[in-house]
C-alpha cells in the first residue's frame, strides 16, 4: 500500500479517534499500534495511569511516560505487503503562576533512524518513510480534546505536520533530528491550558525484500521553558516532575474571598439581633 499525503491525512484522521472516550479530565496516555489493513492496539488511558506501553512482539513498540515527558517509538518490518504505525500522544493540563508578560515555551525534541537494505524492486514503489510530530497547545476553556485537538481552532501553539521522507535507492541509515516548538506570551498571572503531545512513526516496504526498521526509542522528548519566577502545576501530577499542589490564589482572589466572608459574618450578625 503506498500512501499519499492525502491517504497518510485520513490515518491521521483515524487515528485521532481512536479512543471513544471524550477527553473530560485532565490528562492521558496513548500509546499505539497500527497495522494494515485494520490491526489496532490501543493503549489510551485517562485519568489514571501516567505511563504506559503496547507491544506486538518486540519489534513492534510505542511507550509514552508523562513523568519524563517522553514517546518511544519502533518498529521492524520484515514482510514485505505491511504497513505499520507506531504512535504516542499524550495530554495534560498545566496551570502556570506568576506568568503576566513571560513567554511560556514548549518544545518536542525527536532523535529517531529509519534503516535497512537497497529496495529489491526496480522501478516499483519504494520504501516509504514517515513521521509527524504535532504539538498543540490551548487555553483551558477551549474544549479541547484527544479527538478535536488537530481541527479545533484558537490554538496558543499548534505546530507540526507529517514529514515525508524520500524513497531510497540504495541501503540506509538515515538519522532524524528536529525539534518543534512554540510559544506565546501569558495575558495574566495564573494561566490554565491544555497539553497535546503526539509522534507517530509510519514505514511500508511496498513489497521490497528485507528487514527495514524505524528506531525512534532514543528519544522523542517534551520540555517547558519558563521565566525565572513562574512556577506549573500539572494535573497528572507527574509532568516533567511537576507536582499537584493546589495553586495558590491571586491577590485579586483574596480580595473576593475577603468580601464575601464579611459579607456572610455581617449577615450572620444582623440575623442574630433581628432574633433577640
Amino acid at each position: 500500500m503506498k500512501f499519499t499525503q492525502r491517504a497518510f491525512s485520513r490515518l491521521l484522521a483515524v487515528t485521532a479517534t481512536m479512543a471513544a472516550t471524550t477527553l473530560a479530565q485532565a490528562y492521558y496516555v496513548a500509546p499505539y499500534l497500527f497495522r494494515s489493513p485494520g490491526e489496532i492496539i490501543d493503549g489510551y488511558e485517562e485519568n489514571g495511569a501516567t505511563s504506559k506501553e503496547v507491544h506486538f512482539t518486540d519489534a513492534y513498540r510505542a511507550e509514552v511516560d508523562l513523568r519524563a515527558g517522553t514517546i518511544k517509538n519502533f518498529l521492524q518490518i520484515s514482510s514485505p505487503s505491511e504497513v505499520w504505525q507506531s504512535s504516542g500522544s499524550f495530554g495534560d493540563r498545566l496551570t502556570f503562576l506568576n506568568a503576566q508578560g513571560t513567554s511560556l515555551n514548549f518544545s518536542i525534541d525527536i532523535d529517531g533512524n529509519f534503516s535497512g537494505p537497497a529496495p529489491t524492486l526496480s522501478g516499483g514503489a519504494g520504501v516509504q518513510r514517515i513521521y509527524v510530530p504535532t504539538l498543540y497547545v490551548f487555553d483551558a476553556s477551549a474544549g479541547a480534546t484527544i479527538q478535536n485537538f488537530r481541527t479545533l481552532g484558537g490554538a496558543l501553539i499548534a505546530q507540526g505536520g507529517a514529514i515525508f521522507l524520500p524513497s531510497p535507492t540504495d541501503a540506509f541509515d538515515d538519522d532524524v533530528f528536529q525539534s518543534t516548538s512554540g510559544s506565546f506570551v501569558a495575558q495574566s498571572n495564573r494561566v490554565t491550558v491544555d497539553v497535546f503531545a503526539t509522534i507517530q512513526v509510519l514505514m511500508t516496504p511496498n513489497g521490497n525484500l528485507g528487514t527495514y526498521t524505524a528506531d525512534f526509542s532514543n528519544t522523542s522528548t517534551f520540555d517547558i521553558q519558563t521565566d525565572p519566577g513562574v512556577t506549573y502545576t500539572s494535573e497528572s501530577g507527574v509532568l516533567l516532575g511537576s507536582s499537584l499542589t493546589p495553586a495558590v490564589p491571586e491577590p485579586s482572589t483574596y480580595a473576593m474571598l475577603m468580601a464575601g466572608l464579611l459579607s456572610v459574618g455581617f449577615a450572620v450578625r444582623k440575623g442574630s439581633r433581628a432574633s433577640t
